[in-house]
């Protein structure tokens, strides 16, 4: 994966406070996130032990002893499950820890236009008094975007939010065209395929004239003399004899 653009500062440390309200604990999982994204940490073992090292508040200390006593070995757990009980052990009763929770979670599951559309909302929940940092929106957003989108959004200079979102939407019109393309090619092709064979049956089956000259598969004549197909009544074998 491409390095993240010098122009977004690596965010310091961030460490819990003994006597915070909540909001101290949201800054800290979001700067734990923007720095997963730019160390490029995806396994679930090394999101644990960072976000265990980087808890510092006596709530925290004892979230960690009891999680660490009741898992011997953290390589069976997966972050998302120590994510929740990190919320569970801390304002978890509160909504903007509720809807943070959720912006975490926020993959790519269908299209671009509906996963920037759900990514817009949950942003807006957010209280004005506790904004969401422009390089946490950014990254977060980069985050859940499925290849190919997102090396076509690192590629972007200035790269923020708004180009990120427009690139990505740019990306997904194109290979929308390249796919009907790509189907009306093999539509075409299936169809040519098809059709040849039965043509060439088609025109060299025996035909005869009439007096229109029109051309009639023999299938279709029937004599009216025998009353057998094939044939026309003056060539009926019947009649000669």
């Amino acid at each position: 994966m491409p390095a993240p653009s010098n122009s977004h500062k690596r965010p310091q440390d961030p460490f819990f406070k003994t006597d915070d309200d909540g909001m101290e604990i949201l800054h800290f999982l979001q700067n734990l996130q923007y720095l997963f994204f730019l160390d490029e940490i995806e396994e679930d073992s090394r999101k644990i032990k960072e976000l265990i090292r980087r808890a510092r508040d006596s709530t925290s200390v004892s979230w960690c002893y009891a999680l660490l006593n009741k898992n011997s070995n953290l390589e069976e757990l997966t972050f998302e499950e120590v994510l929740k009980s990190f919320q569970a052990a801390h304002i978890s009763h509160k909504p903007q820890w509720k809807l943070w929770a959720e912006f975490l979670e926020l993959k790519q599951q269908g299209t671009i236009v509906e996963y920037t559309d759900a990514f817009t909302r949950k942003t807006l929940g957010f209280s004005p008094d506790t904004p969401i940092p422009d390089h946490i929106l950014l990254w977060q957003y980069i985050a859940g975007l499925k290849e190919p989108f997102r090396q076509r959004v690192l590629s972007v200079d200035p790269l923020n939010l708004s180009t990120a979102q427009k690139a990505a939407l740019g990306e997904a019109w194109i290979l929308e065209q390249q796919q009907i393309e790509e189907a009306t090619t093999a539509f075409r092709r299936n169809y040519s395929t098809s059709t040849g064979p039965n043509h060439d049956k088609l025109m060299q089956r025996r035909v005869t004239k009439t007096v229109k000259n029109r051309r009639h598969p023999t299938s279709k004549l029937l004599c009216f003399n025998c009353n057998r197909p094939g044939h026309y009544i003056r060539e009926c074998p019947i009649r000669s004899q």
